[in-house]
């Protein structure tokens, strides 16, 4: 059976900016899931490339092909900047396909240690977060790459609020059983990543 191809070329990368309102005047029709795009990271300098996709395919299923299957950020629309801490910087964004919300962590890596491939460390870091499946562990679903080498992303579950938020926004005292309960789920996910 013969598939019909078409070449799909990658103008512009929005997810290549950290501010809040890199999206600000783009054109939001041309980010239907109709129109994603596919990048191919064909050398060190991570210049772009054209690439033949099916036109039949899905574009939750498209996939660069020299970095293992990761899909492109650009499936994402991103809708806002959650934090910056010391491992990166996470938001909010919407998968174009499903119009799932989850939460993206672009994972901070300088352009030095890019330069000998993907570091040992965060892959580590990304091999474990994959592999965690617990109730109290927030998981970690894919890795997604942006344009540039350096740009990598985790694609995680989104919740409304963390730990922090819980107690940064309470009135007064937690209650004994409010402790409990918290100390019972973080006791729980850590006994599971010691397993």
């Amino acid at each position: 059976m013969s598939r019909l191809f078409r070449t799909v070329n990658l103008n512009r990368d929005r997810w290549g900016s950290d501010s809040e309102n890199s999206e600000a005047g783009t054109d939001r029709s041309s980010l239907s899931r109709d129109s994603a795009r596919v990048l191919s990271q064909a050398s060190a300098s991570s210049k772009l490339a054209n690439i033949a996709c099916s036109e039949g395919e899905n574009a939750s299923r498209r996939r660069y092909p020299l970095i293992n299957g990761c899909r492109s950020v650009n499936i994402f629309e991103r809708l806002d900047r959650i934090e910056e801490g010391s491992y990166g910087i996470v938001y909010r964004a919407r998968d174009l396909d499903t119009r799932e919300v989850v939460a993206l962590k672009r994972v901070k890596l300088s352009q030095e240690a890019c330069l000998d491939g993907f570091p040992i460390t965060a892959l580590r870091e990304t091999n474990v977060l994959l592999a965690l499946q617990h109730e109290n562990i927030v998981r970690v679903q894919e890795m997604v790459v942006g344009l540039e080498h350096d740009k990598v992303f985790m694609v995680m579950e989104h919740f409304d609020h963390d730990l922090k938020s819980c107690v940064d926004c309470h009135d007064g005292p937690f209650s004994q059983a409010e402790v409990k309960c918290f100390a019972m789920q973080l006791l729980a996910g850590i006994r599971h990543m010691h397993q």
